[in-house]
């Protein structure tokens, strides 16, 4: 059975990958329309296709990107190691770039709490009780 706080952190995963997708798209959106805002001048063309074509890539990384929370909260709810394991690291690295706002430097609290919140994933599927859940369901599908 999988634990709770294991599904909760797949559902936080699903909403980080909507937002990714939301940028994405806005990002899209933004820079097409404001490439059509430039002036017709050869410099406003120029700008123009600058400006859509960098919008366009953005937003396609963004898009790109939201993959990698998606896969992660699928691993997570099927229980797979390898899920936990990615999910440890890169919660971890959250947490060291929000250290800034937590020590005061640049203090932001939607970045603190989002690192505390990364704290809270890293200690939590390190638990010897989630570990087991993951690796109960590894060495069941092997036998």
């Amino acid at each position: 059975m999988r634990p709770l706080g294991v599904t909760l952190t797949a559902i936080y995963e699903f909403l980080r990958a909507g937002v990714y997708l939301l940028l994405g798209l806005g990002v899209v959106s933004v820079g097409g329309l404001l490439s059509k805002l430039m002036p017709d001048s050869p410099q406003g063309a120029t700008m123009s296709r600058l400006t859509s074509g960098a919008g366009h890539l953005i937003g396609i990384l963004f898009l790109l990107y939201a993959a990698l929370p998606i896969a992660l909260g699928i691993g997570l709810l099927l229980l797979k190691n390898w899920a936990r394991i990615l999910t440890i690291v890169l919660s971890a690295l959250a947490f060291l770039v929000s250290l800034r706002s937590l020590l005061g430097v640049h203090h932001r609290p939607m970045i603190s709490l989002a690192g505390l919140l990364h704290l809270a994933i890293v200690i939590y599927l390190l638990l010897p009780g989630t570990t087991r859940a993951f690796t109960a369901r590894s060495t069941s599908q092997a036998a």
